[in-house]
């Protein structure tokens, strides 16, 4: 919480807004190295982490089912239906060089649990 003020403070500075956030205290703050935009960093490792959750859903239903064609139904697999739709289309996406959050590597993951791309 701390931080995440620290950084509104910075921002609201630099718009030249009221603020009780000082040039001494950017000047302490960026003499730890104080990182004033992690956004990006929050988001991948998010990303990131979400993914890997939903991936190991996808294993505990190949496990159980045998592979990974999940169906469209309600309830709690829907969830991971939309998610391997997502998979498909980012996929498609990369294919056409279009910006994407597929990666070779979670592409290779995929593959190596018999990923169908094209279901």
């Amino acid at each position: 919480r701390w931080v995440s003020t620290q950084r509104q403070q910075y921002q609201n500075k630099k718009k030249g807004k009221t603020t009780q956030m000082t040039d001494e205290r950017i000047d302490k703050l960026e003499g730890i190295g104080f990182v004033w935009d992690a956004s990006d960093k929050i988001g991948v490792q998010r990303n990131d982490e979400g993914w890997m959750r939903m991936f190991e859903e996808l294993m505990e239903y190949k496990e159980k089912h045998g592979d990974c064609l999940v169906p469209n139904k309600n309830g709690d697999i829907l969830k991971l239906r939309r998610w391997v739709s997502t998979q498909r289309q980012q996929y498609q996406n990369k294919k056409k060089g279009k910006t994407t959050q597929m990666t070779d590597e979670r592409i290779d993951k995929l593959e190596g649990i018999g990923f169908v791309w094209d279901a």
